[in-house]
């Protein structure tokens, strides 16, 4: 049998047999239009039919084959990792650890400090007064002669502005000392020494459990003195 585009009339040669289960959808060879072709209706008698010319010759149209649609793909997202666990018994026994090695460090420390107190104290004098505010060691000083109630002030002295020292030697020895010279340094802001001179103490000899007051003066330092400390040039004798 013979059908027909519906878009650009373009003539088909297909068997009858085609339809034997329905209707079917062709697609044009010529134009691609797709359209639905019902089966002829039976004919109600078999009355020869006119001769015609049989059409041109056109490729076969391409039956349609609907092909089921796929099924849609879903994405589901990987799980996250799992997040990490801390391992407390660990951490204890690291912090247990930890605890008993510095305190293994702070103990050995110690008493290298203590123990190895006269060696120390010869190769680093300056950690006397250390040992001597912890109670560890004792002052040279302290069964002997100290220096206490320094101050410092400006002064107009003859004319001129002085900086005027005053304190007190004061003994603590059982017996008589020798006062030794007294060393004195004004120091600027920034710790730096601006000027130094020698006390001469009053006495030569201080006697026990008795203080001397003491005075000295020299002209103002150009620069501003903000500290003046006080030392002995040595060590008292007995």
């Amino acid at each position: 049998m013979i059908i027909v585009c519906k878009k650009c009339k373009a003539s088909f040669l297909v068997p009858s047999t085609i339809f034997a289960k329905g209707g079917k959808k062709f697609r044009c060879a010529k134009c691609g239009h797709i359209w639905e072709e019902s089966p002829p209706a039976k004919q109600a008698s078999k009355a020869p039919q006119p001769f015609s010319p049989p059409p041109k010759a056109h490729i076969a149209p391409i039956p349609v084959v609907e092909q089921p649609a796929p099924e849609p793909v879903i994405f589901t997202p990987p799980p996250p990792p799992p997040k990490p666990q801390l391992d407390w018994a660990r951490i204890r026994r690291l912090a247990v650890m930890g605890g008993a090695m510095a305190s293994a460090i702070f103990f050995l420390s110690a008493f290298i400090f203590i123990a190895g107190q006269p060696i120390i104290i010869t190769h680093w004098p300056q950690l006397q007064p250390i040992y001597v505010a912890l109670g560890i060691a004792t002052d040279p000083l302290r069964d002997a002669i100290v220096l206490k109630d320094i101050t410092s002030s400006r002064r107009y002295q003859d004319g001129a502005m002085h900086l005027v020292v005053e304190g007190n030697i004061v003994s603590h020895a059982k017996k008589r000392q020798v006062i030794p010279a007294i060393i004195a340094e004004a120091l600027a802001p920034d710790g730096h020494v601006i000027e130094s001179w020698r006390i001469d103490p009053p006495k030569a000899t201080i006697d026990p459990e008795m203080s001397i007051p003491f005075s000295s003066a020299i002209p103002s330092p150009k620069e501003t003195a903000v500290e003046v400390t006080l030392n002995f040039a040595e060590q008292p004798d007995e």
